[in-house]
């Protein structure tokens, strides 16, 4: 064995270059471009997009203008939390609420 460019399964093929196409071309059919995607996944990925803005928009409206005693944990750890996406905002909004005693 003079090296590894000559290396050869038992169809002939060079184990070395076809090893290496073999991973390029995984990583080029793992990743899709936004134009590979159907107008379907496009409309589905921005609705989401919309609707995650949204609701961080009202969880951190919400936490600015709820009083501290009515919010579970601290002002201060929940507002890097609704950020952390998808679930920081729809977390506060469903547990770090306390209701305002009547």
């Amino acid at each position: 064995m003079s090296g590894l460019g000559e290396l050869r399964n038992e169809a002939g093929c060079d184990l070395v270059s076809a090893s290496a196409g073999t991973v390029s071309s995984m990583r080029k059919r793992s990743k899709k471009r936004w134009s590979d995607l159907s107008p379907r996944s496009r409309a589905a990925i921005v609705a989401l997009g919309v609707a995650e803005v949204v609701v961080t928009s009202v969880a951190l409206q919400d936490l600015v203008r709820r009083p501290a005693a009515l919010v579970r944990g601290s002002k201060l750890l929940w507002a890097p939390m609704l950020f952390v996406q998808p679930i920081g905002s729809p977390l506060y909004l469903l547990a770090g609420r306390q209701a305002p005693a009547s």
